[in-house]
């Protein structure tokens, strides 16, 4: 196996070097998730030379800041609709910033650094100061705490991009990977430390420290890429992960080819696929890993105490598949897009396996109660946790649909339609949205979030019921710089 690791990682650099090579773009060659957009690389001219190279440091970023409030009906179908007495509300505020530092101080060179600071701005910790062993008069152990005010401020991104004689190009450090295709999932990228928010799909994601190789083939629209991936608190090289990719553009499509491998994670492969027939962009994308991370519940019991009352399994080698299929269209001349993505989860129950195990939980529900209210904990909040657990992403089929009007009679107002839904059981929600924005840097966004789907299905089990949740958003200030 260690040879096996060893030449997965270092394939890709004893291929750099016996592989022509010609110099392709920065953003070609590392196709990554920035919120800054980068320019092209350096070609022969002085005057592109010039241009890339710079004295001084640029320095941007952006702002958000808004402020939410939102209410919830319970089963409004039922209790009928109480707007001025819901069942709860809250508010919540975001205010956060990313700032970013780029320098080129060659052609060939650049150094990029960016972090957010988050609203609020100082956070409590709990930590241990001191701990004593008493023996006397009965064993027990005395410790002291303090809380300590840790300020938010999160390196997000900090890497050098050079490269060897233009033609092969590196970057090294803690950055975004682009790995996969998708829009509101991503099977296949197991490099990035965050999943794809499908509310919002389009923010960048925090990526890991990583050494990505970039090298393009000549003649041909194609290039290959070499990644080594190092997981925060690794200690040892055997636990470096490496990845290798290569894609090639075929008329208006790009077709990428990938494998990755970590010491003790299933060993996965992936294909990809884009491009466009007429105005509708098409993806998809497909992984097959050996094994996998998941932990699958397989009884529920109240003789299982001990363990949480379920009983688990895992399975490390049988092959698991993984892929989506979505489109894209665009409409500006209408202001209109509609973006929709099916998902197949291979980890997934089986609708016979999903139904057992929920029937098995309210049989035992009264006896766990029970259990849990001799132990003096929160019974129904301990129970429902335990089958929000046992439910959540238990299907194999979701589909999710996107509708966007960014101007509805006037360029100020706009109207959305999210919808989500787990296919294998028929739950869901829809999510609708007015946003209105009368000056730059202010906006105010409402809606309303429904979710639909019959009792002990997911979306219905992990929002605690058939529950309407109205909101209202003002961005205050919100923009880059």
């Amino acid at each position: 196996m260690k040879l096996i690791r060893r030449f997965f990682l270092f394939f890709s650099i004893t291929l750099l070097c016996i592989v022509p090579l010609s110099a392709q773009s920065e953003d070609e060659l590392f196709g990554d998730e920035e919120i800054v957009t980068q320019v092209e690389n350096a070609d022969s001219s002085n005057a592109v030379n010039d241009f890339l190279v710079s004295d001084r440091v640029r320095v941007g970023g952006s702002f958000s800041g808004s402020v939410n409030l939102s209410e919830q009906v319970n089963n409004p179908w039922d209790n009928g609709f109480t707007l001025f007495s819901p069942d709860a509300h809250d508010m919540t505020v975001n205010l956060q910033s990313l700032l970013y530092f780029d320098a080129r101080p060659e052609a060939g060179r650049r150094y990029y650094l960016s972090f957010k600071v988050l609203w609020p701005f100082y956070e409590e910790t709990t930590v241990l100061t001191s701990a004593k062993y008493i023996h006397v008069p009965s064993p027990d152990v005395k410790t002291q705490n303090t809380n300590i005010a840790m300020p938010q401020i999160k390196l997000f991104e900090l890497f050098a991009d050079f490269n060897y004689k233009d033609m092969l190009f590196f970057r090294f450090g803690k950055q975004t990977v682009t790995w996969g295709v998708g829009y509101f999932w991503r099977p296949g990228d197991v490099i990035n430390l965050e999943a794809i928010d499908p509310l919002n799909p389009e923010v960048q994601r925090e990526g890991p420290v990583t050494l990505k190789m970039s090298f393009p083939v000549p003649g041909v629209r194609a290039s290959l890429n070499a990644y080594g991936i190092i997981d925060p608190g690794q200690k040892t090289f055997e636990e470096t992960a490496g990845a290798l990719s290569a894609s090639a553009v075929l008329g208006s499509w790009e077709f990428t080819a990938g494998g990755y491998y970590q010491k003790d994670r299933p060993l996965r492969g992936m294909l990809t696929a884009k491009g466009s027939i007429g105005d509708i962009e098409l993806f998809g994308e497909g992984t097959l890993a050996r094994g996998s991370e998941r932990i699958w519940i397989t009884d529920i019991s109240p003789t299982l105490a001990s363990s949480g009352f379920v009983a688990t399994k895992d399975d490390k080698t049988s092959p698991f598949f993984k892929g989506t299929l979505g489109f894209l269209y665009r409409n500006t001349e209408y202001n209109f897009s509609l973006i929709g993505q099916y998902l197949f989860d291979g980890e997934g129950y089986t609708n016979e396996n999903r139904l057992d195990l929920i029937k098995k939980a309210h049989d035992n529900e009264s006896a766990i109660k029970n259990l849990l209210e001799l132990a003096g904990a929160d019974s129904d909040a301990v129970f429902s946790g335990l089958l929000k657990s046992l439910i959540y992403n238990s299907g194999m089929h979701y589909a999710a649909l996107s509708i966007n009007l960014s101007k509805v009679f006037t360029n100020k107002v706009g109207f959305s339609v999210f919808a989500l839904a787990n296919l294998s059981d028929w739950s869901g929600f829809v999510r609708t949205q007015l946003t209105w924005s009368p000056m730059s840097g202010y906006a105010m966004a409402g809606g309303a979030q429904f979710v639909f789907g019959t009792e002990d299905t997911e979306y219905i089990v992990l929002n605690d019921g058939p529950a309407v949740r109205l909101y209202l958003t003002l961005t205050l200030g919100s923009g880059a710089f």
